[in-house]
């Protein structure tokens, strides 16, 4: 969908999104076009994020917004918690600015500095995994905060066929797959799981990782 069909009218307050994924959506391209004002509205007060100083938060994330880019974003899981609560997986693509913008304000490139300061570098990929909360308060959805350490499950196609739904740092499944007497898988799954850039944690929708 173009932006004038799937989020310009939310900006625009002309309407709320109906669903948390629509919410979702307009959050990431409210980053994207630097409307901070948005960011700010859908954000549930109990979100550890929150501020009561909204023109210090407003600057905040616009010096966000104007030190990165925003280059996609994938919905792994979108997945109901409750009549008032749902929960969405998503991995957002993101780059770091080399620079920040000349006419951008002096805390926005100070933002900046400290983000390629802690980094490292001038331009750094800053793709980040979340699982995300929204929930409904008087007939609003609203996203409540999300959880980036979470544990995601990777499904896992062996050789021969078997099917593996593999934690980062699950112990259970290696000693369930030890009581089987599976040596060679419980090998290959320690294996994985001792290397969080694994491509088999790397899923996003409908994509399936082949173990080597």
């Amino acid at each position: 969908q173009s932006y004038a069909q799937c989020c310009k009218p939310f900006h625009a307050r002309e309407k709320w999104p109906e669903t948390p994924l629509q919410l979702m959506r307009s959050r990431y391209t409210g980053y994207a076009y630097r409307l901070p004002d948005w960011i700010i509205d859908t954000t549930h007060k109990t979100n550890s994020d929150w501020q009561s100083a909204r023109s210090k938060w407003f600057n905040e994330l616009l010096g966000f917004c104007d030190g990165f880019y925003f280059n996609g974003l994938d919905i792994v899981e979108d997945k109901a918690g409750g009549d008032s609560e749902h929960y969405i997986e998503f991995v957002a693509r993101m780059s770091s600015r080399e620079t920040a913008p000349a006419s951008a304000p002096k805390g926005v490139k100070q933002t900046l500095r400290r983000v390629k300061w802690q980094a490292g570098s001038d331009k750094i990929g800053a793709d980040f995994r979340e699982r995300s909360k929204f929930i409904m308060e008087e007939g609003k959805w609203m996203y409540q905060g999300g959880d980036v350490d979470f544990d995601p499950q990777a499904t896992i196609i062996t050789e021969d066929g078997v099917r593996l739904e593999v934690a980062k740092s699950s112990p259970e499944a290696a000693e369930e797959l030890r009581q089987e007497g599976s040596e060679e898988l419980v090998q290959q799954l320690e294996d994985i799981q001792g290397k969080p850039d694994h491509p088999a944690f790397k899923k996003t929708a409908g994509r399936t990782f082949k173990a080597s």
